[in-house]
């Protein structure tokens, strides 16, 4: 029987047809990977978490798991202007393998516990099957158990760690469960590895955005963009994210993820190191690396900006210095305006250096925070501190 947790009201728009497939995404049905370029939802499914097998963890634990799946949806459903929706997250004690076929006679996506999975590399998969067509009707998503793997559930500050720097795992070595869940939900609606986009088709560290002064993760726009056009809805969005990860597209997995990773603290130095992920962006000269700054230094940072909007918009880049890691507009601007426009549904990653603004208290310790405008406004503390000099 299932017990209903959380309800979410959803409109699914004609989906797509399937087409003769040059280059097939891969399907879990050999058949349908020669037939269509990729499968879709013919409506939007409801996820059904299993609890029975949740081995190991408690019964907090597992409050904090369903908890966090809901939180999911949630910010999946927010995704805008796409009729790819949850209708609802609800529980059920009825057991789960992951090639189990659960009852197709409506669309669900199926959550479970596993103590081992056929990669045993992974720590999670998802399975889907299709019709005779292109559609989708059924997904299942199987995670390990934490009998077998050491899930941390809630967010990087319940952690002790900063979401911007949040990478894969926290600093106890836990791995975060939301990350690695909407991965797994992006699968279920028939998106795959990715290893040529900022994407969280990803693997390791995917960024957690800051909404509302929340730790919350939705998919990139590249993801975004993929749902768009393949479960087309109307509507217009207007939003842009200030993030502080990127892809390494020289490290990509054996199943075809390219590694995702924080990007360099923001430093001083003659230019930029050309490793986006090193320790400090700066480096070169007597002050590369450092991270003590003086007015009219020139701040090396990198960030990324990812526009979820449905239109192109006009992208401001500041940087600010504060010293609680919260933007208001008492905090410190540089006088360096960085200006571009940002192309529909698409991110970027940016280098650029800022100067460092008189007015900064000497040998105080400031965040440096990248704010972007432009039609939607958002803003992110980059990695790391600098101290001001004496």
């Amino acid at each position: 029987m299932f017990s209903s947790s959380k309800l979410v009201p959803a409109v699914f728009a004609a989906l797509l047809l399937c087409a003769p497939a040059a280059h097939a995404y891969p399907t879990d049905d050999s058949a349908l990977a020669a037939k269509c370029d990729y499968q879709t939802w013919s409506a939007p499914p409801r996820v059904v978490i299993h609890t029975s097998e949740f081995a190991g963890g408690g019964a907090t634990r597992q409050a904090n798991m369903i908890a966090a799946i809901e939180a999911v949806d949630a910010e999946f459903n927010l995704v805008g202007a796409t009729s790819a929706q949850i209708t609802g997250t609800e529980t059920t004690t009825d057991p789960f393998t992951v090639t189990t076929k659960f009852d197709t006679s409506e669309p669900v996506i199926h959550v479970g516990f596993v103590p081992s999975l056929k990669n045993p590399d992974a720590v999670a998969v998802t399975k889907r099957w299709g019709d005779s067509g292109c559609h989708l009707v059924r997904a299942n998503i199987g995670v390990l158990d934490l009998d077998h793997f050491d899930w941390r559930f809630n967010q990087p500050e319940d952690a002790g760690e900063h979401f911007w720097e949040a990478g894969a795992r926290d600093d106890d070595g836990k791995k975060y469960f939301r990350t690695s869940y909407l991965h797994e939900l992006l699968h279920a609606f028939g998106l795959n590895h990715d290893d040529s986009h900022y994407s969280f088709m990803n693997y390791a560290a995917r960024p957690w955005a800051n909404r509302a002064g929340d730790d919350r993760i939705r998919p990139l726009p590249r993801d975004v963009r993929l749902l768009r056009d393949r479960y087309p809805a109307a509507g217009e969005r207007t939003e842009v994210a200030a993030l502080s990860t990127w892809y390494d597209e020289d490290d990509v997995s054996d199943s075809g993820a390219a590694t995702g990773k924080v990007l360099c603290a923001p430093s001083l130095g003659d230019d930029f190191t050309d490793k986006l992920f090193a320790d400090h962006c700066g480096t070169g000269g007597s002050m590369g690396g450092s991270t003590t700054v003086c007015a009219r230094d020139m701040l090396r940072t990198r960030y990324a900006v990812a526009n979820y909007s449905t239109h192109s918009v006009d992208e401001d880049a500041r940087l600010y210095f504060s010293t609680d890691a919260q933007w208001d507009y008492f905090d410190v601007a540089s006088p360096t305006l960085a200006d571009t426009i940002h192309q529909t549904t698409e991110s970027a990653e940016r280098g650029t250096s800022f100067e460092v603004p008189a007015g900064l208290v000497s040998g105080t310790t400031y965040y440096t925070i990248l704010r972007v405008t432009g039609g939607a406004t958002d803003w992110i503390p980059l990695p790391g501190t600098v101290t001001a000099c004496w």
